[in-house]
């Protein structure tokens, strides 16, 4: 099975972030190894999906914030009009032609 494609940096960039932050201790692959032994009948992901329900405190460190915006794309409000701080964007949204956006340095 492939995990990542040539493109993924174009395809996704949240993706690549989330996938470049992802950390294991032994302890935890362990954990999901036993988990993947100990539910022979269940497939890898039904038995990734319950690690995920009981390790939110883990994975959710993983995960970018919806609102760090990648080069093109700026924040936007829930209605999806552009926004310039980041309390008030809800997610990022492609800049339209001949827009751009600028770099928010706010720590995040």
């Amino acid at each position: 099975r492939k995990w990542v494609h040539f493109g993924l940096d174009d395809a996704s960039s949240r993706l690549r972030e989330t996938i470049g932050n992802m950390q294991w201790t032994s302890s935890q692959v362990y954990q999901w190894l036993v988990g993947l032994s100990n539910n022979a009948g269940q497939s890898e992901g039904s038995v990734a999906c319950e690690w995920l329900k009981a390790n939110p405190q883990i994975w959710q460190r993983w995960v970018p914030l919806g609102t760090k915006c990648s080069q093109g794309w700026g924040l936007v409000d829930p209605a999806q009009a552009y926004v310039t701080e980041r309390s008030a964007a809800s997610s990022c949204a492609q800049c339209a032609p001949g827009r751009f956006s600028r770099t928010i340095v706010d720590g995040e």
